[in-house]
């Protein structure tokens, strides 16, 4: 009934036991692990050592039995919370490195996997949790986002892609939700009684967000898997690869326009037409809900399940063995990081109610409260700046001790994101709130806020009205739930039906601008230290201390990483631009070093050495190298160092080249060649072997150079072969050696997608690749 596990899973838990491994005897460095296990969907916590698991959950769907069998695999694992996430999946969290290899064998014994839980793979496809309960459906599309999972999960080029994509489906023409920002939306239509989808294209709520572009009024259900073949093509050829914050799919369309880019589209979906291949579509595999059948919320505290005292999981147990007996269809994960319990027998919903109500005391409270969505914040994730949990809570404790009557809010959307990676969905929502540092005379949480969303006929994303401190936002949401039910009563009494909606979209913008002009005054620190801590906080508010990323395994993470924090500390900390200055640009030369003197010393050597930083700046690397974070340092200098390499990232091309200054092209090239200096392996005769492709004989003679990546992990092995392509002539023949699986899946194919010919693809007796590639 859930997805089909990928056939290469246990192989690829085998090979993640090894890098673990590998990377805690320091034999395999952070970025090549992290490679590796973050398309597995293994993250590194803001806490150094603590690891999440994120296990997939197609459309929310999984069965109480694997729910049970989850929290069990979790508290052996060590794990003291679970936490259900805004793409309605579930997460594994707290869990020590040893640990993580035991519950991965143990999730796929239950028929669970993590596999493509992150990193640039197609992510967790949502369904609507009331597909297949609606009345007002055209047809269940639980089915078809089950059998797209099993068809493009598995599949190597799922994980090669520029960035994420993100599928959603919605059942309801009237309320196409998340279809209308994801990379593909589809909603459901039928036509002269054939079922099909309209079809959005490029929407993301992320960096420069948008709505999706219409695609198709009607694609038939059949296409559907060529559809998603196409984009996945179409978004490797064309996608950013330099720059993760353009590399999503509606950058094409910033970039190329929408005609341009839909006749792309077309050409790629109409080659993958062409293979005839059709999703496996079970439509009958989902039980529906019957006439007197209900459903009732489970709202979880941030989407928190806290596994860690015995007498909560084991009332918990209760409420989902009871949900067994009554069917596998009967619980869905949603959205608002909360289960929904479907397809329950009138008869019995009060025992449910009654198991529901023992385990929770936030279940039977007004619905506003358990619809405040919050991403996991600054107190876990490594990108965050606020806590947002913290204001999550402290909104839910103003509303719920307000003398506001909060049944008028029971469809009002709250969201809130951290930071302004909008993890938690702010912009679709009635009223959004986006982490953010301010200043007075020091720095202060504070949070950029939106209102107005439409998620239902016509997509439209919520508009920014303003900017409060952290500290005020409480006490503001209280004033405009106030105001508008005042709004709602007269409109009651008048005998119309108001939503929080299509107020605050419309009249209540006005009211909500006004109140954030009331909130805006922020006192000095010594008049007011409330306001520099954030909710949730014991210290004052500080965000130098973030580590590297870990929403996405791409190549230039670390660079998005460092670009932000000297944002952040640029007038403030010259130590803080300084140190991200340096390691900034250290990744493209195929660097990781692990102490800051390292860090230092790779930067002098790879970049002032090789004429692409000026050397008036040696002395002030060699002063910091030598002093650390405890020197003085001069921060007009340390900007200027820092200007100069933003300067020298903007002049970067897509292999890895600098163009700034000129007069250093000839250094460019020693640097790229020295930068990984290895032992070359001796140039012989390729035995007779298996071969996957070849051109004539011919054309594989003269090879230029060789270089041996075996060893070496993804994205680090791809990085290593752009410079050695980037020091040769165009037409030379770059000889490397990869390893088995991942690195002979990803390189060869990401080769291609750079323009260069792949000549051949030679299997060696001992087990290892010998590939061939032309330089474009």
């Amino acid at each position: 009934m859930n997805y089909t596990l990928p056939k290469s899973l246990p192989q690829d838990i085998d090979k993640f036991a090894t890098l673990a491994s590998g990377f805690q005897s320091a034999k395999v460095s952070p970025t090549e692990f992290k490679a590796f296990r973050v398309p597995m969907g293994v993250y590194e916590q803001r806490k150094d050592g603590a690891y999440m698991a994120r296990v997939r959950a197609t459309g929310g769907f999984i069965t109480p039995g694997q729910l049970i069998k989850l929290i069990d695999i979790a508290k052996r694992g060590g794990s003291n919370l679970l936490h259900v996430t805004t793409r309605a999946e579930i997460q594994i969290l707290n869990l020590e490195l040893g640990k993580v290899e035991g519950v991965l064998r143990e999730l796929q014994d239950a028929g669970l996997a993590t596999k493509g839980g992150g990193g640039n793979t197609v992510r967790n496809i949502l369904v609507s949790e009331f597909s297949g309960i609606s009345n007002d459906e055209v047809f269940d599309t639980t089915p078809y986002a089950m059998a797209l999972t099993n068809a493009v999960v598995p599949e190597a080029d799922s994980y090669l892609m520029p960035r994420k994509m993100k599928i959603a489906f919605s059942s309801d023409p009237n309320y196409v939700d998340y279809a209308g920002i994801n990379d593909i939306g589809l909603v459901a239509q039928v036509k002269d009684g054939r079922r099909g989808f309209r079809v959005y294209i490029g929407g993301g709520a992320g960096s420069k967000p948008s709505v999706g572009w219409l695609y198709r009024e009607f694609l038939d259900a059949d296409d559907l898997y060529a559809l998603v073949k196409g984009m996945k093509d179409f978004f490797n050829a064309h996608g950013n690869r330099k720059d993760k914050y353009k590399a999503r799919i509606r950058f094409i369309f910033y970039k190329l326009g929408k005609e341009k880019t839909f006749s792309l589209i077309d050409e790629y979906v109409a080659k993958a037409k062409e293979t005839g291949v059709k999703l496996q579509v079970d439509t009958e595999a989902f039980s529906h809900s019957g006439p007197d059948d209900r459903t009732t919320v489970l709202p979880l505290q941030w989407g928190n399940i806290w596994i860690d005292d015995d007498d909560s999981v084991a009332k918990l147990r209760k409420v989902i063995e009871f949900a067994e007996a009554l069917g596998p269809n009967t619980l869905r994960f949603n959205t608002k990081q909360n289960i929904r319990f479907r397809n329950i027998p009138a008869d019995k919903l009060p025992q449910l109610e009654a198991l529901l109500s023992d385990y929770s005391a936030a279940y039977g409270k007004p619905a506003v409260l358990g619809n405040i969505v919050s991403c996991t914040g600054a107190d876990t994730c490594r990108l965050g700046i606020c806590l947002s949990k913290g204001l999550a809570d402290a909104i839910y404790r103003a509303l719920e001790e307000s003398d506001v009557d909060l049944s008028v809010l029971s469809d009002a959307r709250i969201n809130i994101s951290g930071c302004p990676n909008l993890c938690g969905q702010p912009l679709w929502s009635d009223l959004g709130f986006v982490g953010k540092v301010l200043h007075t005379d020091r720095a202060y949480p504070a949070y950029a806020i939106y209102a107005g969303a439409n998620y239902r006929t016509e997509p439209r994303l919520a508009e920014y009205v303003g900017t409060v401190s952290a500290r005020n936002i409480p006490l503001l949401v209280v004033d405009l739930a106030r105001e508008f039910e005042t709004v709602a009563d007269v409109a009651k009494a008048l005998g119309l039906s108001l939503s929080f909606g299509q107020w605050i979209s419309t009249s209540g913008r006005k009211v909500l601008a006004r109140l954030i002009d009331d909130y805006s005054f922020v006192p000095s620190f010594a008049d007011d230290k409330n306001y520099y801590f954030d909710w949730g906080a014991d210290d004052i508010f500080n965000v130098t201390k973030r580590g590297a990323p870990e929403c996405s395994a791409g190549l230039f993470d670390m660079i998005s990483v460092d670009r932000q924090a000297i944002a952040d500390n640029r007038g403030r900390d010259a130590y803080q631009v300084l140190f991200h200055a340096a390691r900034m640009l250290l990744v493209t030369r195929g660097l990781d070093p692990l102490t800051p003197a390292d860090v230092f010393e790779a930067f002098a050597a790879n970049f002032i050495a090789a004429g692409l930083v000026s050397p008036d700046f040696q002395p002030l690397v060699d002063q910091v190298k030598a002093q650390g974070e405890t020197g003085s340092y001069d921060l007009s200098r340390a900007e200027a160092l820092a200007d100069a390499v933003e300067a020298l990232y903007q002049s970067m091309d897509d292999a890895l080249q600098f163009h700034k200054p000129e007069a250093a092209e000839p250094a460019i090239a020693q640097a790229a060649t020295q930068a990984e200096a290895q032992t070359e392996p001796a140039k012989t005769e390729a035995p007779a072997a298996e071969t996957k492709e070849s051109e004539p004989a011919a054309a594989t003679t003269g090879i230029a150079r060789s270089k041996d990546l075996r060893g070496v992990l993804c994205p680090m092995n791809f990085v290593r072969t752009k410079l050695e392509l980037a020091s040769l002539a165009s037409g030379d023949v770059l000889e490397i050696l990869l390893d088995d699986g991942k690195p002979i899946q990803n390189v060869p194919g990401s080769v291609r997608l750079e323009g260069h010919t792949v000549i051949s693809e030679t299997r060696q007796p001992e087990g290892y690749w010998q590939v061939l590639i032309r330089k474009k």
